[in-house]
């Protein structure tokens, strides 16, 4: 449903009239600060600043962080929680969930005519999962394609998920005054890397997230969606 209404969104906005929006021969967007609207629902929140180096090119930096506190994605674990004897203290407990964690990344902007660019990135990502499900290790996107919904809340543990990605995106920079609309599509892979914190089995009868206590894993990613912004300084 996501998807569709952003797909949607992108071919109505990419046929706006031209004098809607203020066009320009390159990038000349100054510094500006954008945000993604959506990925905080799903994932975490996102802040990116973009610097300009030259007339057509610019550095982005991303920021992003993630607390299961305030992410809706995050809620439905929220009723998973089980309670268990702590083999430590011998005494009954309660695993809860929850899952905090950050993003950096760096990305190149190189601007054509009329605002269009292309971008390569690299992003890292570090997330730490207390009672944490085999779902938040899968990609969900691949699970969502592949109707793969056999496995989810099969497997509990408590681990770090990191990711190192290397993206390519096109897109389209709209500038109305000091406002911008940035859309976008793109590829990239990903190597995730996790492992689980030893001493995380809660007495409950359930395999582990991983086969090992690590695992490696590399998957490809498709991108789409849009940013919006403001320009600090033109």
């Amino acid at each position: 449903m996501k998807q569709s209404i952003l797909i949607i969104a992108l071919i109505i906005i990419f046929n706006l009239p031209k004098f809607a929006f203020a066009q320009r021969d390159s990038s000349a967007t100054g510094i500006n600060i954008k945000v993604n609207p959506f990925q905080w629902y799903y994932d975490d929140i996102r802040v990116f600043a973009e610097y300009p180096l030259s007339k057509n090119n610019s550095l982005q930096l991303r920021l992003g962080y993630r607390d299961y506190r305030i992410n809706p994605y995050d809620q439905k674990y929220n009723d998973r929680d089980q309670i268990y004897r702590d083999p430590v203290t011998d005494q009954y407990d309660t695993a809860l969930y929850s899952a905090v964690g950050f993003s950096l990344g760096l990305a190149y902007n190189h601007y054509d005519r009329n605002n269009w660019y292309i971008q390569p990135s690299f992003l890292f990502r570090h997330t730490s999962f207390s009672f944490g499900w085999d779902d938040n290790w899968n990609n969900w996107v691949l699970q969502w394609l592949t109707y793969d919904t056999t496995s989810e809340g099969a497997d509990i543990s408590d681990f770090i998920k990191n990711i190192y990605a290397l993206e390519f995106r096109y897109g389209k920079v709209f500038i109305f005054n000091r406002f911008i609309l940035d859309l976008f599509t793109g590829a990239g892979v990903r190597l995730r890397y996790g492992r689980i914190i030893p001493g995380s089995g809660y007495g409950i009868t359930h395999d582990q997230v991983f086969y090992h206590s690590t695992e490696y894993e590399v998957t490809p990613t498709l991108h789409l969606g849009l940013n919006i912004g403001w320009i600090i300084k033109k």
